[in-house]
């Protein structure tokens, strides 16, 4: 069971890996900021998390200076691509909006002294995952995927009014739904690592109801973020004939 629940969680890199890199040829392409802002999100996160855990148990598996630097470098990009995200759900629905510029700013901060807590107690040396620094971030992140979920549902929500009177493009809806559970679901994953780590002070695939957690939060991550980035022909053709009902009744 913990291979698959490991299985998942590379399936899950993969999937940001691929997202983030077409959401970056998309934004050379069309210069605009969201898709920048995601593919750094997806792309970073990906390389850091699995570059992180990759290294730590092939290629720098023993304590040093060069271990300790590679860990820092591999939590930077993941901390980067969490700046990214707050910057996408702030410019992406509220980008005019103080209350937004502010959640951004707080967040920014958070991850940056969760950053700096690390690096100055010595966690990227030792491995230690149970830090204050590692508290605060998975902490944060919570908040993150919380505020990224409530934005997309709210915005689905509106769509979903446009949709009733007949307007509006009902593959959008279904993209933004999607976008809400994979944030709901990286919230559950989130809290699952807090609890397990640092009230049970254990592993997460070292507890069963704790794996099975991860291991469908992780799946259902992966199945929403690539249909609400890249809907296959079913989802549309489900999401239009939904609409025509709706319409008509």
């Amino acid at each position: 069971m913990q291979g698959f629940a490991a299985a998942n969680l590379l399936l899950l890199a993969v999937v940001t890996f691929v997202v983030g890199v077409r959401l970056l040829r998309v934004a050379l392409r069309t210069r605009r900021l969201p898709e920048l802002l995601f593919g750094v999100a997806f792309a970073f996160g990906s390389l850091g998390t699995a570059g992180g855990q990759l290294g730590q148990r092939l290629l720098w598996t023993q304590p040093g200076p060069f271990a300790a630097a590679m860990n820092a470098a591999c939590f930077a990009l993941v901390a980067l691509s969490t700046l990214a995200l707050f910057a996408t759900v702030w410019r992406v629905f509220r980008p005019r909006q103080r209350g937004a510029s502010a959640g951004f700013a707080l967040g920014t901060g958070l991850t940056l002294a969760a950053y700096a807590m690390r690096l100055g107690g010595g966690d990227f040396a030792s491995g230690n995952l149970e830090s204050p620094g590692m508290a605060l971030f998975h902490t944060t992140r919570v908040a993150l995927f919380g505020w990224s979920a409530a934005e997309a549902l709210l915005y689905h929500a509106k769509l979903r009014r446009q949709l009733s009177i007949g307007l509006g493009d009902p593959v959008a809806a279904a993209q933004i739904l999607l976008w809400g559970v994979a944030g709901l679901a990286m919230v559950g994953f989130s809290a699952t690592i807090l609890v397990s780590v640092f009230l049970l002070h254990r592993n997460p695939l070292d507890l069963p109801l704790a794996m099975a957690l991860v291991t469908a939060l992780v799946l259902t991550t992966s199945v929403a973020m690539w249909c609400a980035f890249f809907p296959p022909a079913a989802l549309r053709r489900h999401a239009e004939a939904r609409s025509l009902q709706t319409a008509r009744a």
